[in-house]
């Protein structure tokens, strides 16, 4: 494992599971997906080649699906081989790392950098094989517990439909549910959806799934106003132009999940929807071509109730 600090903020990455930042401690506030394994040994693996399989060796918080995010034919890894395989460091300071990871004709390079109150991955991938590689990379961050916790002022407690946080994003995006296959299960209407089921709210005892389509720009932003903090997530729409938005409050009680997962993913992605190969429609990267792109998390202190 590897501890980057900046000021009173700390990151834990782990190149031996897909260079996962598996946790975020900024402002005394974590604010990451946590699970079973979040605090555990690294333990390198091979890719899992199921849904089931991968969530059970999470451990939270925030890592790269490529070359794609969801399902693939033919028992092909989940989320990609990159999400869960070793990757190396190549270099090491205080408030960063870079590692780089070789595989399905790809080498990436990755750097993750803590500065003050903000993560920031910036991530290269090259196609340095004969052949086109299917190329639909998701950025898969996961926000989670204390940032999704009760407010101190909501009447109803831990009961199903309290107000954990609120989203806010550029109007002009477009949003689209996804079933539990992350497919599109609709068209996209227009931010925050329909009136009965808004999107700009996360409640107590919620699991859903859709896309956001930014308006075309260079960067997009989703802010998500929770009890203890502020995050902003931004990224770079040319090359991620559409976000996969997982809501999971302690509402699924079968496994995986149990109960006890508390979880708001916003994930930017090249394709409007999560479901991987498995759904299709997945671009290429051709030989010799790069792709760059950088996501970022900052978190704006505490809250007050």
């Amino acid at each position: 494992m590897t501890t980057l600090r900046s000021g009173d903020a700390m990151a834990v990455v782990v190149p031996e599971e897909g260079a996962v930042a598996a946790s975020l401690l900024v402002h005394g506030v974590s604010v990451l997906a946590v699970t079973d394994r979040t605090a555990a040994p690294a333990e390198p693996h091979d890719a899992p080649t199921d849904e089931d399989a991968w969530v059970r060796a999470w451990r939270g918080g925030w890592q790269l699906c490529l070359p794609y995010a969801g399902s693939a034919p033919d028992a092909g890894p989940f989320h990609g081989r990159a999400s869960q395989t070793p990757w190396t460091v190549e270099s090491h300071g205080e408030s960063s790392v870079v590692l780089v990871w070789e595989g399905d004709g790809l080498r990436v390079r990755r750097e993750w950098r803590l500065a003050g109150d903000r993560l920031t991955a910036q991530t290269t991938a090259e196609n340095v094989g004969a052949r086109p590689v299917p190329f639909a990379p998701a950025e898969h961050l996961v926000l989670g517990d204390e940032l999704l916790a009760r407010r101190p002022d909501a009447s109803s407690g831990a009961d199903s439909g309290a107000r954990v946080a609120e989203l806010t994003t550029d109007p002009r995006t477009l949003v689209a549910v996804l079933d539990d296959a992350a497919a599109p299960a609709g068209g996209p209407i227009a931010w925050p959806g329909d009136p009965a089921a808004r999107w700009d709210a996360v409640d107590e005892g919620v699991a859903r799934l859709a896309v956001l389509t930014p308006p075309g720009g260079v960067e997009a932003s989703v802010v998500v106003r929770g009890a203890r903090a502020v995050a902003e997530v931004r990224w770079d729409a040319a090359a991620l132009p559409h976000a996969v938005l997982w809501q999971e409050v302690g509402a699924t009680p079968t496994p995986p999940w149990d109960g006890r997962i508390r979880a708001l993913g916003i994930e930017p992605t090249m394709v409007a929807h999560g479901g991987g190969p498995v759904v299709g429609g997945l671009p290429e990267l051709a030989p010799g071509a790069v792709a760059r792109w950088s996501c970022s998390l900052t978190i704006d202190g505490e809250v007050s109730a």
